[in-house]
């Protein structure tokens, strides 16, 4: 039996209520606690498609970004959405409907309520948003639950999440091998004037075109 079993006599089961916490930008937000929704370049694609044929003004940013000293551009992993307007929000949700683009959404928004913790440069943990309102109702419930707890209580985004923390782990095993491979080369450092500079003047590349 599992913790929650034990302690509720049930077994919970998420269900997103459609409240757009996730989508909003939080009202603590400063410079450290920011919201980040990011965005692999292949979802960019079909968001930017769906934006476009059903007019939503959304902008987006470079997110996770490497400079290639070798070939002189801009590594680009993942980009992430502009929270704009008076509620900072994103644009693809809507209060009577919640996501607009929920078959197709970025694989992080598909994990949430699970987010991805970074333990160090290689290493991240699963956790849950306690600014959910979900997570906010049933606090006692979730309140140090297990992995298996999660698995069993939010299995679509525990599976998510997974496929996120793979597809992270993948793309540092990339720039590794390219590394190795003598295709890119990555500084270990690098001042923040120099990474302005080669912003502002080198060309951008993702890592398939480097395959």
């Amino acid at each position: 039996m599992s913790f929650l079993e034990q302690k509720t006599g049930l077994l919970l089961k998420f269900e997103c209520l459609k409240c757009g916490t996730c989508c909003h930008e939080y009202e603590f937000a400063d410079d450290t606690s920011i919201k980040r929704i990011p965005v692999f370049p292949e979802e960019l694609e079909k968001l930017e498609k769906y934006a476009t044929e059903h007019d939503v003004k959304i902008k987006f940013l470079e997110d996770v970004v490497f400079p290639d000293l070798k070939n002189e551009k801009i590594l680009v992993i993942t980009y992430k959405i502009i929270l704009e307007g008076k509620e900072k929000c994103c644009p693809f949700f809507l209060a009577s409907c919640g996501c607009r683009v929920n078959d197709f959404k970025p694989l992080a928004c598909k994990a949430y309520p699970l987010a991805q913790k970074k333990v160090d440069a290689y290493h991240t943990t699963m956790d849950l948003d306690p600014y959910c309102k979900f997570i906010e109702k049933n606090e006692e419930q979730v309140k140090n639950c297990s992995q298996q707890d999660l698995i069993s209580s939010f299995p679509a985004e525990f599976l998510q999440s997974k496929l996120l923390m793979e597809k992270n782990q993948e793309i540092i095993l990339v720039l590794k091998q390219l590394t190795f491979q003598g295709k890119i080369s990555i500084p270990d450092t690098v001042s923040t004037d120099q990474m302005n500079k080669w912003l502002l003047s080198w060309e951008r590349e993702f890592l398939d075109g480097l395959n």
